[in-house]
């Protein structure tokens, strides 16, 4: 029987993963590579940006826990969310995050430099469309004829971005 030496595991993101600040690992991975993986662990996503997150164990549980809070609100994950995590070894995963309409999310920039560099260069070629880094998705209060509170969900993004996607718009190239 053929055995990847690159496991992969996947969680849904539920109400109880934010609410208690913890993501916890499948017990069957627990069990095999538990007792191999020091903590911390490394979470790398596709845009490159790396975070550190220790490990709790017990038993044949392991949470990622410390780190993992931080790692949940940059990159905005919500119930619903689909996350996938692929073990590289050397206590490292490969992270790729899914929002609620099953896509991939648009990663945010590790720095606001490197998005600055990117509209620069939107600027310097005039016509040539060049995709700026999205920030986080973030919640915010809405008011709608039928929410009466005040209250909900939406996303908004970074005002640069919006800008350029205005810019490119009136060029039209968006």
């Amino acid at each position: 029987m053929f055995k990847t030496k690159t496991p992969h595991f996947f969680k849904v993101i539920l109400d109880e993963t934010i609410r208690e600040r913890k993501l916890g690992i499948p017990k069957r991975l627990g069990r095999k590579y538990g007792n191999q993986l020091p903590s911390p662990v490394h979470l790398e996503v596709p845009s490159g940006q790396v975070w550190k997150v220790e490990l709790t164990k017990s038993d044949s549980k392991v949470w990622l826990q410390k780190g993992w809070q931080q790692f949940a609100e940059h990159y905005s994950l919500q119930s619903g969310h689909f996350v996938v995590f692929r073990y590289k070894g050397n206590a490292r995963f490969d992270v790729v995050i899914f929002d609620t309409t099953a896509t991939e999310i648009e990663y945010p920039c590790v720095s606001c430099e490197e998005e600055d560099a990117l509209l620069e260069e939107c600027k310097k070629r005039e016509g040539k469309s060049v995709e700026p880094c999205l920030q986080p998705q973030k919640k915010m209060k809405f008011h709608s004829p039928n929410n009466k509170s005040g209250t909900g969900t939406g996303f908004k993004f970074n005002s640069r971005v919006e800008d350029a996607n205005a810019a490119r718009s009136l060029q039209g190239e968006y």
